[in-house]
């Protein structure tokens, strides 16, 4: 007797753990680690001419790089890199931003003088018609010192990328990144 009932609550056991342990869920949670964005690096090239500088911010810092530009000049600017920190390994989640983009948008903001123009293309705009802010050209006015801040927005109830003069703009959500240069030119 004891047999059977230990057999019959061994089934049960294994008939609810199957039960709990079942995902109906066909499509699994996407996993936003980006709160972990450990590094930004952008690349700036001068619209006319061949050299490409790198400048990186570090979620420790409270200032990224330095970058020196000239003064009244237009210069292409890209966000290259997005780096989490992984297993003690800096992993690139830049393509996860792009895979997710109608979720986020980066925002600009200067204390010098430029005026910003977002170009992205059809992979780095999302279905509302917002350009993502990757790929951007940027013109600087006269000899002027300051910061450039680049801000990722995640899940924000309403976003621009025209408004401001298109550094962009957004209505609540998170804050994955906010990154902060010194600007001079």
């Amino acid at each position: 007797m004891y047999k059977n009932i230990f057999l019959y609550a061994t089934a049960a056991v294994i008939g609810f753990s199957s039960v709990a342990c079942s995902n109906d869920d066909d499509h699994p949670a996407h996993i936003h680690d980006h709160d972990d964005i450990h590094e930004l690096v952008i690349k700036i090239s001068p619209e006319m001419g061949n050299q490409t500088e790198t400048y990186s911010f570090h979620h420790d810092d409270q200032m990224g790089e330095m970058i020196t530009l000239a003064p009244n000049t237009t210069y292409f600017l890209e966000i290259s890199e997005l780096n989490v920190q992984h297993n003690g390994n800096l992993e690139n989640h830049l393509h996860e931003i792009i895979e997710h983009k109608d979720e986020h948008i980066f925002l600009y903001r200067s204390s010098a003088p430029i005026s910003l123009e977002r170009i992205d293309d059809a992979t780095t705009t999302r279905t509302d018609g917002n350009q993502l802010g990757v790929k951007t050209r940027i013109t600087t006015g006269d000899t002027s010192a300051g910061f450039l801040e680049i801000e990722l927005k995640h899940n924000a109830s309403s976003v621009s990328a025209t408004d401001n003069n298109n550094m962009g703009s957004a209505i609540g959500g998170a804050t994955d990144l906010l990154a902060r240069f010194g600007l001079s030119f």
